[in-house]
């Protein structure tokens, strides 16, 4: 069935949302800060989006990890930073419980970072963490492998209108994973290029939405989460669009038959006045 097509999504408003707030702003080096507020004078307050290797944590066994993975949520974790650049009196904001909240709070005292200065003094200041854990690697290439094939299958579902006495317009499309909209590693874009796909980051969507303007429709593809109910069976939630259609919510189920992927939509929970996407997504 011919699939349809899907509107510039809430993920694409996003992006250039976020990208147009902070135009001309250069990214921090590493361990520098990251403020998030400020009154009149100085930072005031300073936030961090921080994902370890839940092995990494001190004091906890292979069991704690396993439940600690299991939880998926992000863990708020409110600290001071010293004058020294030393993170001190971490306290976990939403308790994970003994022995999950003592071993986040050991090992986020063990970073260092630039002071913060006011008047060229180091000053002390709050600095929360919003702590998320790497599945084992085993399950991150999985999760990867997923990734790959529903980028490419719904890549292939973004056909551009035909205009100019038949070409067939490709729209501009930007990628981005979990709910931050974050760039794919660079392992799955090289994977999605040798593949043939012309796609971009999604922290390179600004400057080429102002590049192609309204001459070309801009599509985005985020894959949200990848779930497993078992080693060979993922559950996916994924965002479609392109410009001047309706957006598409997926969930989808990945299946590996052997040496090809079977990619199966299921019935989308009800989003902006219970707008679903079509009943099938097809096979790889």
């Amino acid at each position: 069935m011919r699939l349809r097509l899907a509107l510039l999504s809430s993920a694409v408003v996003g992006l250039a949302a976020c990208a147009l707030m902070s135009e001309g702003a250069q990214p921090a080096p590493p361990g520098r800060l990251k403020p998030t507020c400020a009154d009149a004078e100085m930072d005031a307050c300073v936030a961090e989006s921080l994902t370890v290797s839940a092995q990494s944590l001190p004091n906890l066994d292979s069991s704690d990890v396993g439940a600690l993975l299991a939880d998926r949520r992000p863990v708020p974790v409110r600290c001071i930073l010293r004058e020294t650049g030393a993170i001190e009196a971490c306290h976990v904001l939403d308790p994970r419980g003994a022995p999950f909240d003592a071993s986040i709070e050991a090992y986020l005292q063990q970073r260092r970072y630039t002071p913060v200065t006011y008047k060229g003094k180091p000053v002390l200041v709050p600095y929360t963490f919003l702590v998320s854990f790497n599945p084992p690697p085993a399950e991150l290439a999985r999760i990867s492998g997923v990734r790959i094939e529903v980028f490419r299958a719904l890549l292939f579902r973004l056909r551009g209108p035909v205009v100019d006495a038949g070409t067939e317009a490709r729209p501009l499309i930007c990628v981005g994973i979990g709910d931050d909209v974050a760039d794919p590693p660079r392992n799955e874009m090289d994977a999605l290029a040798r593949a043939g796909a012309q796609v971009e980051p999604a922290s390179s969507c600004w400057g080429l939405m102002q590049t192609v303007g309204g001459a070309a429709p801009f599509g985005s593809i985020v894959v949200r989460d990848v779930r497993f109910d078992r080693p060979d069976v993922a559950e996916v939630r994924a965002e479609l669009g392109i410009s001047g259609q309706t957006p598409e919510f997926l969930v989808l189920r990945v299946s590996r038959l052997g040496g090809r992927w079977l990619i199966e939509e299921l019935p989308a929970p009800a989003r902006d006045a219970g707008i679903r996407g079509p009943p099938d997504a097809g096979a790889r």
